[in-house]
């Protein structure tokens, strides 16, 4: 592991000493950590990853330092949860819960869940069209709902995992979002 140890002159330069024995001196700390990982990088060599262990003379940037690495952290944890809440959204629309009592459980506004189950929808029709508009559907399993999707006008009949659907005549929308239209097995 190389050690490197930023700390900051009396003219407010700034001095880098890696391992104990290279010095380098930096008007910007900023040019002190890029240009330093850099050089260590390179001396590496290509596809070869170096082990560094940053420390600093000054305890405001250890501060600053350890909320980046907060910060990080956070928006680690932030994609996950995301990305566990998209899941968890399609699951309990599949489960044939509303939008609105998804939205209550997850405490989120039923306008973003149902933009989620409409981006996580599967196309049925008109995918190769690029200039039809996107078009969307509910199609109704037994006490579920699954939402899908498709370009240009919605078809009258629709077929999804063997199944053929028609349309109910209902539709439903959320938060000033266009009319999906309902569609029931064909029995």
């Amino acid at each position: 592991m190389i050690e490197v140890n930023v700390s900051q002159e009396a003219d407010g330069s700034w001095l880098v000493v890696v391992d104990g024995r290279e010095q380098y001196a930096y008007q910007r700390l900023t040019d002190a950590i890029r240009r330093t990982g850099r050089r260590l990088g390179d001396e590496a060599g290509p596809g070869q990853s170096t082990s560094v262990r940053w420390t600093f003379a000054d305890d405001f940037v250890n501060e600053a330092v350890a909320i980046a690495k907060e910060r990080r952290q956070l928006a680690e944890d932030e994609a996950r949860i995301a990305k566990l809440t998209n899941e968890t959204i399609v699951n309990l629309a599949q489960q044939g819960l509303s939008n609105g009592d998804i939205a209550t459980v997850l405490g989120l506004t039923p306008a973003r869940v149902s933009q989620i189950v409409q981006d996580r929808a599967d196309w049925l029709w008109g995918e190769g069209d690029t200039t039809g508009e996107v078009t969307f559907a509910r199609l109704h399993f037994g006490n579920g709902w699954r939402v899908v999707k498709g370009r240009g006008p919605v078809p009258p009949r629709i077929t999804f995992a063997g199944l053929t659907f028609e349309a109910s005549g209902g539709s439903h929308a959320v938060g000033g979002q266009p009319m999906i239209p309902s569609y029931v097995e064909v029995v």
